[in-house]
């Protein structure tokens, strides 16, 4: 029942999202400005408050969820290209089907639906699981993608207002320091807009394309299955033989669950002859993803 309610409440959020957009009431102006807003203000509030509600005692759980998120990404880079060579995939497309299995949405979806599913305490481990997607996708992603191998990445694409608050939330769980609580109610009313606001912006994205032009893709089916299923059944297996903690598997098996981020689109979409596909493959796997979610979380246990 909690997986049924969770998931119509999303659901419901993104449907707004495609009527707003539908009639009118917001523009592609809108939807970016609300993006900014989830990205540079709500989210990392949220990811920082999310500090009150952890209870832990070993602090190395912290490091330990580092040391899986960079495991996880690594593997998955490696099962890609594997992927990738097995099924032969076109020249043309190959590095976007990587992209697409490598990076999924932790932001806009991963810390909302985690947060819905686990509670507040996942924030925190989600962030610091997915703490080297920057650092990933602006070398090895953006590299793959425009195909320029010397292009050096600047610095302040690494760092962005979610990686500083990944970094202020590990400050104050090492130290055991903790806000004011004046302030961290006001970091928690304002942030707690993450959960609903990422729903509606990217029901506004999908909003921009009919729905036939969406489900007609059959390559971007493939792609869903490996980003939406395989690869969470995968986190599953591996990581409930060698990981005890089960809040910390359920915490991977929810990131991984997540569909393709929407900033491999922005790159991709950049590149002559990508933008339809690229937008395509990151509107059909959060659709599906809504289905899909509940079920792997059915099948795994983990909620």
């Amino acid at each position: 029942m909690l997986i049924a309610v969770t998931m119509a409440k999303l659901l419901f959020a993104m449907a707004v999202g495609i009527f707003v957009k539908r009639i009118g009431l917001v523009g592609q102006e809108g939807t970016k400005n609300m993006s900014g807003l989830v990205v540079n203000i709500t989210s990392p509030l949220m990811i920082i408050s999310s500090i009150a509600s952890v209870n832990v005692t070993d602090k190395r759980l912290a490091l330990y969820a580092l040391l899986i998120g960079t495991v996880m990404y690594t593997a998955v880079i490696l099962l890609s290209r594997i992927i990738a060579k097995v099924f032969r995939f076109p020249d043309r497309y190959s590095a976007l089907y990587q992209c697409a299995f490598i990076f999924q949405n932790c932001i806009f979806m991963g810390i909302p639906v985690a947060s819905s599913f686990l509670g507040p305490e996942s924030v925190f481990f989600i962030t610091l699981l997915s703490m080297p997607f920057n650092i990933l996708f602006f070398s090895y992603g953006v590299r793959i993608l425009t195909g320029e191998k010397n292009k050096a990445s600047k610095l302040n694409q690494f760092v962005n207002p979610g990686l500083i608050a990944g970094v202020v939330a590990m400050f104050l769980f090492f130290t055991g320091l903790r806000l004011p609580a004046p302030v961290n109610d006001t970091f928690v009313f304002i942030g707690s807009i993450t959960t609903p606001l990422p729903m509606i912006v990217l029901g506004s994205m999908i909003g921009d394309f009919g729905l036939a032009t969406i489900f007609k893709d059959k390559s971007a089916y493939g792609v869903s299955l490996v980003r939406l299923v395989v690869l969470p059944l995968l986190t599953w297996l591996i990581l409930k033989n060698l990981v005890s903690d089960r809040f910390l598997v359920a915490c991977a098996v929810i990131l991984n669950a997540m569909p393709v981020a929407s900033v491999v689109a922005m790159v991709a979409g950049t590149i002559e002859g990508m933008e339809k596909k690229t937008s395509v493959i990151v509107a059909l796997t959060t659709i599906l993803s809504m289905g899909t979610i509940p079920v792997i979380a059915l099948v795994t246990g983990i909620v």
